[in-house]
């Protein structure tokens, strides 16, 4: 008798343990035309979930759910999903112009994944998301994460781990309205592309980039074009020897005055094109004896609209010459050019006699009075680095002459 209770309870775990197998659970995406919801689960029902259910995609394959990215209100996580582990969610609300709403998103747990690819692209009607407690160490392409995100105004990601990622080409292009965002913690050793990252960032007023190392990066086309609030930019750490494009660079910032572009190396450049184009208050660019022009050969435009522009030497801007040809530091009347060497700037040394004297306080004051830029080193005689010459500058010179010290 004893035995053929064991012999029963035998068949009835294992009828059970295959039960259990037959519903295993897994992760799915469930849309419910009704209420235009997205929801993504993680359990053993998806046979009686009403409306359509989608596999998770991989790689860069287009979501089964793409169908119905225009309907798409509404997606929730539901918290059974904290125990997926998708590998990509690539395109996952990409062009859902419609979506309002992200619930749950706490639950999506991202430590596998390694595409981030379009994952809110074309968001329009979204207008913040808190990604804070994603984990996004093993994410390899970020390219057009949040492009064209036009509604979004505020944009966490504050516990981004970027050390794998390869590619944030167009990452946060056209999102018009984000009026602030926090990359000075990124780690872009490792990045090659980083084309049109933030274009067309409109509304933004600061950005803090001064960490990036952009060494293996090839291509920085359109990286900081139309950002037109940003009144000062901090790329003076970017090492570029592998960088082959620059077109429309920093085109339309028309609210820099000044570029230190020092650690430049444009050895391997080909396109310029419109680089500094509509740049019209820029009227510093400092550079290096690492600035090359030698296999450039389109600079189309390179400088055009950037009627402020003065070289180091007092080389104004001349409309005939917007192309390469005067992409180089000043040489004065016989070999002009648009920029400065930075080796070579005496702050104060403003007739440009290599010291700082007198004689700099009395030409400073002349040229104020009369306009007359005539032997002034107008580099040097922004005296207060407010990139603006006027009394203030006088006064600033005046103290250093009295106490020896700019401060």
């Amino acid at each position: 008798m004893k035995k053929t209770i064991r012999l029963w309870l035998v068949v009835l775990i294992a009828a059970m343990m295959c039960a259990l197998g037959a519903s295993a659970a897994e992760a799915y995406a469930c849309y419910t035309p009704g209420n235009t919801t997205l929801t993504f689960y993680y359990d053993n029902y998806r046979s009686t979930r009403p409306g359509a259910t989608f596999d998770m995609n991989t790689g860069d394959d287009v979501p089964g759910w793409a169908d119905y990215y225009n309907n798409v209100t509404a997606a929730v996580f539901d918290s059974s999903f904290a125990n997926a582990r998708p590998t990509s969610t690539h395109g996952w609300f990409g062009d859902m112009y419609h979506l309002q709403t992200i619930t749950g998103i706490d639950h999506l747990n991202t430590s596998a994944v390694t595409d981030m690819a379009f994952m809110f692209y074309y968001c329009y009607s979204l207008t913040s998301l808190d990604l804070s407690r994603f984990n996004t160490s093993n994410v390899k392409t970020m390219s057009a994460m949040f492009d064209s995100c036009l509604g979004l105004e505020t944009l966490d990601l504050s516990s981004f781990n970027t050390s794998k990622v390869t590619d944030m080409s167009a990452m946060f292009e056209f999102c018009t309205n984000l009026r602030s965002l926090d990359v000075s913690s990124f780690n872009t050793a490792s990045v090659t592309d980083m084309f049109a990252m933030f274009y067309d960032l409109e509304s933004l007023t600061s950005l803090d980039v001064s960490q990036f190392n952009t060494d293996l990066v090839t291509d920085m086309s359109y990286m900081f074009c139309d950002c037109e609030s940003l009144t000062s930019l901090d790329v003076s750490n970017f090492g570029t020897s592998q960088v082959t494009n620059m077109a429309l660079m920093f085109g339309g910032c028309r609210g820099l005055t000044s570029l230190d572009l020092t650690k430049f190396n444009t050895v391997n450049v080909t396109n310029m094109g419109s680089m500094f184009e509509s740049c019209s208050n820029l009227t510093t660019v400092y550079v290096s004896r690492g600035w090359f022009t030698r296999d450039v050969t389109f600079s189309t435009n390179m400088f055009k609209d950037c009627n402020r522009l003065v070289g180091g030497k007092g080389t104004t801007y001349n409309s005939d010459f917007t192309d390469k040809t005067y992409a180089r530091i000043d040489g004065g009347p016989t070999l002009p050019g648009y920029f400065t060497d930075r080796s070579a700037v005496l702050r104060g040394d403003v007739n440009d006699d290599g010291h700082v004297n007198i004689s700099d306080v009395t030409v400073l004051i002349d040229y104020l009075l009369t306009g007359d830029a005539s032997g002034i080193n107008l580099s040097n005689a922004n005296v207060n680095l407010d990139n603006d010459i006027n009394i203030s500058d006088v006064t600033a010179l005046i103290h250093f002459m009295m106490s020896n010290n700019w401060d």
